[in-house]
């Protein structure tokens, strides 16, 4: 694969992903859109999508640098330095600039990890957040163990509020 190509895809890709989380996040600050169940999907299925483009690209990225001669490094602390060293080589033997291209899409990945780390958190508190109600309600036929928040912040019991023969 041509250096430029791979680095191309890998901008698009990381470039798309990050311009989904971003619309994700503009949604998040406003829940009160009246369009927001279609926004929602679409955007959700942007990133789904925007995470296979990476990770395609990705590969693509791996392929190339495991191509690349005087490559025997394996480690994962060093595919940084690799990268780096492999398109330093190629700007020197064809008079390209391929290294500042990857290096302006540094901040752009860092970017995107920070996004994708903050969604990540704000769906699992959700998911909390959802799981609680589901169990309240779920859980509430047994009124034994149901307490009633009082005004001080303290639980107590629920008065009995069952209806009797009298009461019709």
């Amino acid at each position: 694969m041509d250096t430029q190509v791979m680095l191309e895809n890998l901008a698009a890709a990381v470039t798309g992903l990050t311009d989904a989380h971003q619309k994700l996040a503009d949604m998040l600050a406003a829940p009160d859109r009246a369009d927001s169940g279609a926004s929602l999907d679409e955007v959700i299925i942007a990133i789904r999508e925007g995470h296979a483009r990476l990770e395609e690209a990705e590969l693509h990225r791996q392929s190339w640098l495991a191509a690349q001669p005087n490559n025997s490094s394996s480690n994962e602390s060093n595919l940084l330095q690799d990268m780096h060293q492999a398109l330093t080589a190629i700007d020197r033997a064809e008079c390209t600039n391929h290294l500042a291209s990857w290096l302006a899409l540094q901040p752009l990945i860092s970017e995107l990890d920070q996004r994708t780390r903050e969604h990540q958190m704000v769906i699992a508190r959700l998911g909390l957040f959802i799981q609680e109600r589901v169990n309240l309600l779920t859980n509430a036929a047994d009124g034994s163990d149901i307490a009633v928040y009082a005004a001080s912040g303290k639980t107590s019991a629920p008065a009995d509020r069952r209806r009797s023969l009298g009461d019709a």
